[in-house]
């Protein structure tokens, strides 16, 4: 085991976390975890055989998505070998709702301010360019507040009107292909509800998006909405199909396996 004292590691490596906001775990050839920003070392299990150390040891590099009995939440973990040593870096998954958070407050204000320059805009240009302008903020405002049916109505014959004619070609297309998927999707509801067997379909993140009744049955997880949207590994318990269909995710390949499940 290297000379590693926990009391100058620990305190770099949780310094660094703060920085960087990722948790940080420093392990040895043979799995020893040397140091680890979260925490203490002394009390981990060895690493060798995690997932993203196995691959690193391989690679150089590797990742993976598991429970932390740690820190008792999914994480996204990534190990990069550096000469004798694994460093190992991760984040929790429920970190990804709260950037997606954060984006749409962004997005929120961003769309604000830009209301507000218009109407300062507004207030400076012409009456005879000011109505068409307020139409189409309010037409803004409706359809991105949900109400996909709302059009810019009157537009004149001039450039402001062709810009106008232009967003409601947009709101068509949009609301057109909006309907034509919600179309697809009860007709392929429709289509895995008339096969008995359970079939699910899983997305690259990993979530379930559409699962047929035999399959809620099988899992036990009572409804569609206590499954879908749901990290299949939350609702299949079964670690063998898991890993298959983690591989098949991960690789985009295709898997073909039987299991008994009950």
């Amino acid at each position: 085991r290297p000379a590693y004292r926990h009391d100058e590691v620990q305190p770099a490596l949780r310094r660094l976390s703060g920085i960087i906001d990722l948790r940080i775990t420093l392990v040895d050839a043979s799995g020893v975890v040397i140091g680890d920003s979260s925490g203490e070392p002394d009390s981990m299990d060895n690493h060798r055989y995690r997932r993203e150390i196995v691959q690193a040891a391989g690679g150089g590099f590797g990742s993976s998505i598991r429970y932390s009995n740690t820190l008792k939440t999914g994480m996204l973990y990534h190990a990069k070998k550096h000469g004798d040593i694994f460093i190992r870096v991760a984040k929790p998954l429920y970190e990804v709702d709260a950037s997606v958070a954060t984006a749409r407050r962004t997005i929120l204000f961003t769309g604000a301010m830009l209301l507000a320059i218009a109407l300062l805009l507004n207030i400076l240009i012409s009456r005879y360019i000011s109505r068409p302008i307020t139409q189409s903020i309010e037409f803004a405002n409706r359809f991105a507040g949900g109400d996909l049916t709302t059009r810019i109505q009157n537009y004149r014959d001039d450039e402001v009107g062709v810009l106008q004619k232009s967003l409601n070609n947009l709101a068509d297309s949009m609301d057109a292909k909006i309907t034509n998927l919600m179309i697809e999707r009860s007709k392929l509801r429709t289509l895995i509800e008339s096969i008995h067997d359970p079939i699910a379909f899983i997305d690259s993140d990993m979530k379930i998006i559409i699962a047929n009744g035999s399959f809620i049955g099988l899992w036990g997880t009572g409804s569609a909405g206590a499954t879908e949207g749901k990290l299949f590994y939350t609702v299949i318990r079964n670690s063998s199909i898991n890993s298959k269909i983690e591989y098949s995710i991960k690789t985009q390949s295709g898997a073909c396996f039987e299991e008994q499940v009950g």
